[in-house]
């Protein structure tokens, strides 16, 4: 089965070069741990993944992109790049327009989930400047990936019928309470997100572990995901190193989970889906 990793995140081993710049003014342990591109394309061949997206790393750089950037055009033919961007900064769609045409990153994500971001960060999914970012994503094609809680679903929402020709991303099931079981009454919010045709889903071993909780199952929770927003609209992605353990157990858990599916839902998840998302991913090969 082809396979995509749509969510890891590299980092350098050159920190002159590339000098952290983290979210939260401290660098996590992961950060510190982590590899950077030849050391993860190594940890890809043994598990056996062909291509991956790789995703800036916002709680080591923040929005300096230029080490995703830099992996990505050296190992154009495997990888392509995601980029982390400033909501509230007005010069923001223009920094976009440079990413995306002069370093060839092909998304972007906005990351509201740092310690020290306030009270409500989700705020600023309604105001101007997220909209002036989604009317450049809108103009550059570009998926938009969002790191947020669950509370912020009724502004995806309206975001997304502001924006209804816009791919929308939400990584990690935006850490939806799950333990409450079928029918996932808690899930409610994220189950109404299926009305809009562009909103997807990002599954890492962060939903798997939540679906596994209190009265939740995986099986349960995810075959009424896959029913309600279908296959072609969920992708997988390891989140590593953020999520402990090697590439090849975060991919064993989900194939190990999602085996009840059948064949092309599970062939869309894992690859066809990401593929769409991002083309030049897949017209690379």
């Amino acid at each position: 089965m082809d396979i995509v990793d749509a969510h890891p995140h590299v980092i350098a081993a050159d920190r002159e070069r590339y000098p952290f710049a983290p979210l939260a003014g401290t660098v996590p342990e992961w950060v510190l741990g982590g590899l950077p591109v030849e050391g993860y394309a190594a940890a890809l061949d043994a598990a056996g993944i062909g291509r991956a997206v790789l995703v800036q790393g916002s709680m080591g750089y923040g929005f300096d992109n230029s080490y995703v950037a830099d992996s990505a055009a050296a190992h154009a033919a495997r990888f392509a790049g995601v980029g982390a961007i400033d909501a509230a900064a007005p010069e923001t769609p223009e920094r976009m327009a440079h990413w995306a045409h002069e370093r060839g990153l092909v998304g972007f994500r906005i990351f509201l989930t740092a310690p020290g971001m306030g009270d409500d960060p989700f705020a600023i999914l309604e105001s101007p400047g997220t909209f002036a970012v989604f009317e450049a994503a809108r103009t550059l094609a570009t998926p938009m990936k969002l790191q947020i809680r669950a509370v912020a679903f009724p502004r995806v929402g309206r975001l997304a019928e502001r924006f209804p020709d816009v791919d929308i991303i939400i990584d990690h099931f935006a850490n939806t309470p799950l333990a409450d079981g079928p029918p996932y009454e808690g899930a409610r919010e994220l189950f109404a997100l299926a009305s809009h045709p562009r909103v997807h889903l990002l599954l890492s071993d962060h939903v798997i572990r939540a679906s596994s909780q209190g009265k939740a199952t995986p099986r349960s929770f995810l075959e009424r995901v896959v029913g309600t927003f279908g296959a072609d609209r969920i992708l997988w992605g390891s989140n590593f190193p953020s999520s402990q353990g090697p590439v090849s157990a975060l991919l064993a858990l989900a194939v190990d989970t999602l085996a009840f599916l059948p064949e092309r839902d599970r062939a869309a998840i894992f690859a066809g889906t990401a593929l769409r998302l991002y083309p030049r991913l897949r017209d690379s090969n």
